[in-house]
C-alpha cells in the first residue's frame, strides 16, 4: 500500500520507530519498559503524522476521512485523488463504501465539502516534509501517541471528527494516564496576586486528591497552575498552540523544562509549526476535552479562557469560575460566566472538591432510568447517525443539552459518536 505513496515500508518504519519506542527524554526523564511496536503500529503512526502535517487542527473533513477509513487508507485515497485530479471523488467513494449507513444528508454534505478540502491539503502533501518533521521530533526527544495507542486520552474522542490526528509529546508518556483524573485551569495572562494565590490553593487541594492539572503554559494563571502542581508533586500537562520546537511563550522556557520533568508538554501540531491565533483557539478544545472539569480564574470578557469554558460546556463538562473584582477587566469574563449560569461559582477549595466529587468520575454503570433530556434525545436518535445541529432542531434542546444527554447515553452503552454525528446503539 505504501508503495503507492512512493515510500518503502522499511524507510517509514525506520523513521517512525524512535518516536514510538524510545522514551522522550529531552530533560533527562527516566526510561520505561515498553513492548516493541509492530509493523502495523508503525505504518499507522506514520499516516497519522502525515495527516497532522497535511491538515490544520480541528479539520472536520480530515477527521471524517481518517475515522471512516483509518489514517493509512485515507492517506492512500488522498494521494490517488491528487494524482488523478478527482476533486475528492476517490475519498468520497471510499468513505461511502466503508460507511453504508451514512444518512443521505451526511453524504451530500461530505460530497460538497471534499473538493475544497482536497485542494486545501494539496500544497501540504509533501511526504519528504513529513520525514523532516519526524527527524526534528527525534532530535527533540519527542514521542507520538495515536488514537489506537494505549494511554490515549479517551476524552479527546468526544471531539468526534474534530479529534486530533495524534499527539506529539515531550516528557514522561506514562503520565498520559493521569488525564483520567484531571482538572483544567485557565485564566488571564495579566493575572493579579489574588488570582494566582487562589489558583495555587485550588491546585494544591486537588493534588491532595490525586488530581492532575492541565493548562496552556502561558503567563499568568496558566503558569500559576503548572507551578502549584509541580510544588505539590502532582502531574501537570501543558498543551501548546504550536509545535514542540516552537514552545510559547519563550519566556517560560524554564517552566517548560520543569513541566517535562513533572508531567507532559503536548501538541497536535508537527514540531516546526508556529503558534497562531487560530491554533490557540483550536488548542482550547483539547484542554476542555482532556479534562473532567474546567476552572476559570480572572478571564477577560472575550478571551481564550472563556473559549475553553464554552468548549467544556458543549462537551457536558463541569465549568467553574472564581468571582473577581467587578472593577477589573480581568474579572469580567469569569463573572459573566457565573452570571449567565454557564459556570458554577467557586468560593473555596472545598466548593471545588465538592463539585468534582459530585461528578462521579468512576465509570458510569448501566442504568435503566434517566432524566428528561436523555429521554428526549433517545427518542430522536436512530441507527443512522444524525448531526448535532439536526438533533438540536428535532429535540428543541440546546447544543450543550444535546452534548450532556448524548454523553450520558454513550456512557450507558445506548449511543455512539461517529463521523461527526450521533447514532443509537442496540440496548
Amino acid at each position: 500500500m505504501y508503495s503507492r505513496l512512493s515510500l518503502e515500508e522499511s524507510q517509514i518504519m525506520a523513521a517512525v520507530r524512535p518516536l514510538l519506542t524510545e522514551h522522550a527524554a529531552p530533560f533527562e526523564c527516566a526510561n520505561s519498559d515498553e513492548p516493541e511496536p509492530n509493523t502495523a503500529d508503525l505504518l499507522d503512526a506514520f499516516a497519522s503524522i502525515a495527516w497532522s502535517t497535511i491538515s490544520e487542527p480541528g479539520d472536520a473533513i480530515a477527521g471524517i476521512a481518517t475515522m471512516a477509513l483509518g489514517a493509512t487508507k485515507a492517506l492512500v485515497a488522498l494521494r490517488e485523488d491528487l494524482e488523478s485530479h478527482s476533486h475528492g471523488k476517490v475519498l468520497f467513494r471510499a468513505i461511502s463504501d466503508a460507511n453504508p449507513n451514512l444518512e443521505l444528508a451526511g453524504k451530500k454534505s461530505l460530497a460538497d465539502r471534499l473538493p475544497e478540502a482536497v485542494e486545501r491539503w494539496r500544497a501540504r502533501f509533501v511526504l519528504n516534509n513529513v520525514l523532516k518533521e519526524i527527524a526534528l521530533a527525534e532530535r527533540l526527544g519527542a514521542r507520538v501517541v495515536c488514537g489506537s495507542t494505549p494511554g490515549w486520552p479517551q476524552g479527546l474522542d468526544e471531539l468526534g471528527a474534530h479529534r486530533p490526528q495524534l499527539l506529539w509529546l515531550l516528557g514522561d508518556v506514562n503520565r498520559l494516564s493521569s488525564l483520567s483524573r484531571c482538572v483544567a485551569f485557565v485564566g488571564a495572562r495579566s493575572s493579579t496576586g489574588y488570582g494566582e494565590r487562589v489558583t495555587q490553593e485550588l491546585v494544591a487541594a486537588l493534588a491532595s486528591k490525586s488530581f492532575a492539572t492541565i493548562s496552556g503554559g502561558a503567563f499568568g494563571i496558566d503558569s500559576a497552575a503548572h507551578l502549584a502542581s509541580i510544588a505539590a508533586d502532582a502531574t501537570t500537562v501543558a498543551v501548546m498552540a504550536g509545535g514542540l520546537a516552537q514552545l510559547y511563550p519563550a519566556g517560560n522556557a524554564a517552566l517548560f523544562k520543569q513541566i517535562a520533568q513533572s508531567g507532559l508538554i503536548v501538541s497536535e501540531l508537527p514540531p516546526s509549526r508556529e503558534p497562531t491565533k487560530w491554533r490557540f483557539l483550536q488548542r482550547n478544545r483539547l484542554i476542555a476535552a482532556a479534562s473532567q472539569a474546567t476552572v476559570v480564574v480572572e478571564a477577560g470578557w472575550r478571551s481564550g479562557s472563556t473559549s475553553t469554558a464554552n468548549h467544556a460546556a458543549s462537551l457536558g463538562r463541569l465549568v467553574a469560575a472564581i468571582p473577581g473584582d467587578i472593577s477589573r477587566q480581568e474579572s469580567r469574563g469569569a463573572n459573566k460566566l457565573i452570571r449567565d449560569r454557564k459556570a458554577e461559582l467557586i468560593g473555596s477549595a472545598e466548593d471545588l472538591i465538592e463539585l468534582i466529587d459530585s461528578l462521579e468520575l468512576a465509570p458510569v454503570t448501566r442504568q435503566t432510568d434517566f432524566g428528561p433530556l436523555e429521554v428526549r434525545l433517545l427518542d430522536a436518535l436512530t441507527y443512522r447517525p444524525k448531526s448535532l445541529d439536526r438533533l438540536c432542531s428535532e429535540t428543541g434542546m440546546s447544543l450543550r443539552e444535546v452534548a450532556v444527554a448524548a454523553n450520558s447515553l454513550k456512557n450507558q452503552g445506548l449511543a455512539q459518536f461517529e463521523l461527526g454525528a450521533w447514532r443509537k446503539l442496540n440496548p
